[in-house]
């Protein structure tokens, strides 16, 4: 099983959950399939692995600059981090564009996927209700910010038509329904992601 693939379906599916429908930055119908991919865009944005999702540094000969891409935090004290990334634009019509970006530490079968503002020096709530979200996946348990009683807030420092930097940071008191387990805080996160 291909555990990116399953955060990136996990993220994907939320969106569409609290959002209905949605259009990708290049054009395309943004209908999104079972598989984590796209619909078949035509962009170079769209060319990228799983099916339409740009693989890190896909059409940005530039990277992240004098910095590593990828994403850190910390998750219930412990250090966590991953190069592993994956970040595309999407745009929700009313709602404007965002940020849709999974990162996934295969040594721990562990992954984040966030969902932030595509506009720099902007932050924003990560809580039920909210376009923007935040996601935990891990073996047999994952956490999502549309549980009750989530709070925490992204925020996008940097934005450029190819990269995005920022903060996040966010607790969920329960995981995902039918699951057991306890409290999620992930603190002190950090990303620097292209697209």
């Amino acid at each position: 099983m291909n555990f990116g693939r399953v955060l990136r379906v996990l993220a994907i599916g939320m969106l569409q959950f609290a959002c209905g429908s949605s259009s990708d930055s290049s054009g395309g119908s943004g209908t999104f399939v079972a598989d984590g991919g796209h619909d078949g865009g035509t962009s170079p944005a769209d060319a990228g692995i799983d099916g339409g999702l740009p693989a890190l540094d896909a059409g940005n000969p530039g990277g992240c600059g004098n910095v590593s891409c990828g994403m850190t935090a910390t998750i219930n004290g412990a250090p966590w981090s991953s190069a592993d990334c994956e970040a595309s634009l999407i745009n929700f019509g009313i709602g404007g564009t965002y940020i849709d970006m999974s990162c996934v530490d295969s040594r721990s079968a562990t992954g984040i996927g966030i969902v932030a503002p595509a506009t720099a020096n902007t932050t924003a709530s990560l809580s039920p209700g909210n376009i923007t979200n935040a996601n935990y996946i891990g073996t047999g348990i994952g956490y999502a910010t549309f549980t009750a009683g989530s709070t925490g807030s992204v925020t996008t420092s940097t934005f450029t038509a190819h990269s995005a930097s920022g903060t996040f940071n966010f607790q969920i008191p329960t995981p995902n329904q039918g699951e057991s387990g306890g409290v999620l805080t992930v603190a002190s996160g950090t990303f620097n992601v292209t697209f």
